[in-house]
């Protein structure tokens, strides 16, 4: 992924209402500090299926479990049906859908006015599907940029999902986004997405309920998994007496 200064990509009011600092402070990328010596991004909530991870720098290839950590430069991948959800940072998310290809660039920590740390993960979808949720924590605020297609997608407070590389398309399923074409010479004007809006190499539209809803079956968080395995709850007794 390219490092040049992303404050120059993104439109800052994207932040503003979520991030409590100057919006310049949170698009340093050469100079962000990795989370660790090990450039520590994460680990893997749950495997359904199978999946691997191809190692960065000569690492090597190996199969994913549960707890596996997760280092910038990573490959991972699913075979079939299978399902990974990666926990970034604090408390963010990636989902790597079904024989799909993700590679986590890296997790940077940014310092803001306020004296609190911005976590920022950088990830590309090479193959296939994934969701993201950028989650805001007390301790350290996430922002999501996701390559996808031919530009990025910057999601400051929400839930998204993406597929297909040369016919690709991105929806915001909550909360909002910015997108930044990266095609010809040239970088693309930023474009605000809301929840609902469907960006692709076709182009923009709105989808519906149906749609979301359809996606997030597709691509369960593991806590979307939980709820629907629930039993419904009874129906209220019409002969109760309220208290």
């Amino acid at each position: 992924m390219e490092n040049a200064p992303l404050a120059t990509y993104f439109i800052p009011m994207l932040l503003a209402a979520a991030l409590p600092c100057r919006a310049a402070d949170l698009w340093i990328s050469s100079r962000s500090p990795a989370v660790t010596a090990k450039n520590d991004c994460g680990h893997v909530a749950f495997v359904t299926g199978t999946a691997g991870v191809a190692r960065a720098f000569g690492a090597g290839e190996a199969g994913l479990d549960a707890s596996d950590r997760i280092y910038a430069g990573d490959e991972i991948a699913t075979v079939g049906d299978s399902l990974v959800e990666i926990v970034c940072g604090y408390n963010s998310a990636l989902l790597v859908g079904p024989d799909s290809r993700v590679r986590i660039a890296g997790l940077s920590l940014i310092p803001g006015e306020d004296g609190k740390q911005y976590a920022r993960l950088e990830a590309a979808l090479l193959a296939g599907s994934v969701r993201a949720e950028a989650r805001l924590n007390r301790n350290a605020p996430e922002l999501i940029l996701l390559a996808v297609g031919d530009g990025e997608l910057l999601l400051a407070r929400g839930d998204c999902a993406a597929s297909g590389t040369k016919d690709w398309r991105a929806a915001v399923i909550l909360g909002a986004a910015e997108f930044r074409s990266k095609r010809g010479d040239a970088a693309g004007a930023p474009m605000a997405l809301a929840a609902g809006a469907l960006i692709s190499n076709r182009g923009e539209r709105t989808i519906d309920q149906a749609e979301l809803d359809a996606i997030k079956r597709e691509l369960p968080f593991s806590f979307e998994t939980r709820r629907a395995a629930l039993p419904p709850l009874p129906p209220p007794d019409p002969e109760a007496e309220a208290p």
